[in-house]
């Protein structure tokens, strides 16, 4: 039975591991599955914060980085919008330790990937702190999809081109469409050793 491991990303007003968190999305997924993007977004979790929640137990925002999502398309520029579906930190942190639980991840053998080690880790491993919650992935465990790629690929950016995908799917710095992405990168790369 393959193992499943499971690959994060957020989006945030900042950089810093004390930072506002917009959204974060979390997919399952096994190197040896066969799926397709549209499978992968299907089964995956996706939670929309509220900003304001945050700011108020002091979560910072970083002017550079709201500037830079001023300069995104219209449909990246949502997730900075307030919306009805926004929830708090500690209804949404619940609801993705439920669904990590309901999926095949192992503490003591899965991975959990993300894309570096100095961002998304620190940055949802805080808010987990700061809300009182206790964090459901292991630590030791966490992987990095660039170094990953790179090795793998020859590449020198954590990414390379793939030209049997469906560009016009994809939505820009948003983190379920972008941990997708990452896990069809990996597995195409793990598919071409084995």
């Amino acid at each position: 039975m393959a193992l499943t491991h499971v690959n994060v990303d957020i989006e945030t007003l900042g950089v810093t591991p004390d930072s506002v968190v917009l959204s974060l999305a979390l997919i399952p997924f096994t190197f040896e599955e066969k799926c397709t993007y549209d499978d992968l977004i299907s089964r995956g979790f996706y939670i929309k914060f509220n900003p304001i929640e945050q700011i108020k137990v002091g979560r910072i925002t970083d002017y550079d980085t709201i500037q830079w999502w001023n300069r995104q398309n219209d449909e990246a520029k949502l997730i900075i919008k307030p919306s009805v579906n926004d929830v708090s930190v500690t209804e949404g942190l619940i609801l993705l330790n439920d669904f990590i639980k309901s999926s095949k991840y192992d503490y003591k053998e899965s991975y959990s990937w993300s894309r570096g080690q100095d961002f998304d880790f620190p940055i949802i491993m805080h808010l987990y702190r700061q809300f009182k919650i206790k964090y459901p992935l292991n630590s030791w465990k966490h992987r990095d999809i660039r170094t990953y790629i790179d090795i793998l690929s020859g590449s020198k950016n954590g990414y390379f081109e793939m030209n049997d995908i469906d560009h016009s799917k994809i939505i820009k710095h948003n983190a379920l469409s972008d941990t997708a992405m990452d896990i069809i990168r990996m597995k195409k790369l793990y598919d071409s050793l084995i």
